[in-house]
C-alpha cells in the first residue's frame, strides 16, 4: 500500500513538473507574438487604425442585426407553435 502511493506521489510530481516545463515555452511564445503585435500598433497612426477598423465595426453590426432578427423569427416561430 505503501509502495503504491509513492508511485502515485512520484507521477503526480512528474505530471506537475512536465506540465510546468510545457506552459513556460507557450507562455513565452505568447508574449513574443503579443509584443510584435503592439509594435506593429504602435507604428500605424490612430486615424489609419480608426479607418482600418470601420469595415470590422459595420460587419459586426451588420452581423449582430441579422442575428437579432433571425432570433426574433425563431422567437415567434415558437411563440406561435
Amino acid at each position: 500500500m505503501e509502495m503504491q502511493s509513492q508511485v502515485l506521489m512520484i507521477a503526480d510530481i512528474l505530471v506537475t513538473i512536465s506540465l510546468i516545463l510545457a506552459i513556460f515555452p507557450i507562455y513565452h511564445f505568447l508574449q513574443v507574438k503579443n509584443e510584435k503585435i503592439l509594435k506593429l500598433f504602435a507604428t500605424l497612426l490612430p486615424q489609419n487604425i480608426d479607418e482600418m477598423l470601420k469595415p470590422v465595426n459595420l460587419m459586426l453590426l451588420d452581423a449582430f442585426k441579422s442575428q437579432k432578427i433571425s432570433s426574433n423569427l425563431l422567437n415567434n416561430y415558437q411563440v406561435a407553435s
